[in-house]
């Protein structure tokens, strides 16, 4: 669950008199797919203008941080950029297109198993649960569904009749 006040939060912890700097930082796992290469990534929400995000701006080889409305816009590390061949202004077009949000992929070969609170993801009815294309996106026709919000998901990829997915 997310902090209702993380910026009162930060603010108290930086006014701790062994705290240099503190801010907000939202972190979520996912994955990107760039032709046949498919990872699991960190994704770390940051305010770049923070003293204590310094080492992310530091870090930054090229390019510019997102702004704050952003909903599209990605910004990739050196080490996976360089993971995935990837260049600045590089687009990467995977998009399922959930109509709610998703709480959880997982890879397994040539599918992304997806978990979370929707109604549609990879263009068909999904409820809460889809098993979607790695390269394309579009729902595979594995559909469960769930009678509730999926927050994880595992696959397990050594089962005799395919992979066993645990949400």
């Amino acid at each position: 669950d997310l902090l209702e006040n993380p910026g009162q939060l930060a603010a108290q912890i930086a006014g701790l008199p062994v705290v240099e700097s503190a801010t907000p930082r939202l972190f979520a796992s996912g994955i990107i797919t760039s032709g046949t290469h498919t990872g699991g990534v960190r994704i770390v929400g940051i305010d770049p203008a923070a003293p204590a995000s310094a080492i992310y701006r530091e870090g930054m080889r090229n390019g510019d941080f997102l702004t704050a409305d952003d909903r599209d816009g990605l910004l990739v590390g050196s080490n996976l950029a360089e993971k995935f061949d990837l260049a600045t202004g590089d687009l990467t077009a995977w998009n399922p297109g959930a109509d709610g949000y998703v709480r959880s992929l997982a890879p397994a070969g040539p599918t992304v198993y997806a978990g979370g609170g929707f109604l549609h993801a990879g263009g068909q009815p999904r409820a809460c649960v889809a098993a979607l294309d790695a390269t394309t996106g579009a729902a595979t026709t594995w559909n469960p569904g769930s009678s509730g919000v999926v927050d994880a998901l595992a696959v397990e990829r050594r089962h005799e009749r395919g992979p066993q997915v645990h949400a």
